[in-house]
């Protein structure tokens, strides 16, 4: 329900101000996700940006949420081809 999508959006926001580093560290176009290496780290990353996913393409969120999800994953991605 409702109360649910607005702990969803909290937590996207959480992620971007919290599990983030700046793009000039990354090469990245913005903030990218923080990435732990290889192992259980690397692992919960690619989850995290999984679900990172699926709150981009979620039109019950907020429009600002999935912008936001959206670019993690997006300059997360880039960050890696660079």
């Amino acid at each position: 329900g409702e109360a649910n999508l607005a702990r969803a959006a909290a937590l996207v926001a959480a992620v971007e101000r919290r599990l983030t580093v700046p793009a000039g560290e990354s090469g990245g176009a913005g903030p990218v996700l923080r990435c732990e290496g290889t192992g259980d780290g690397g692992l919960f990353t690619g989850i995290l940006c999984r679900y990172l996913a699926l709150a981009a393409a979620d039109s019950r969120l907020p429009a600002g949420t999935r912008e936001a999800a959206s670019g993690l994953v997006r300059n997360t991605a880039a960050a890696f081809w660079t």
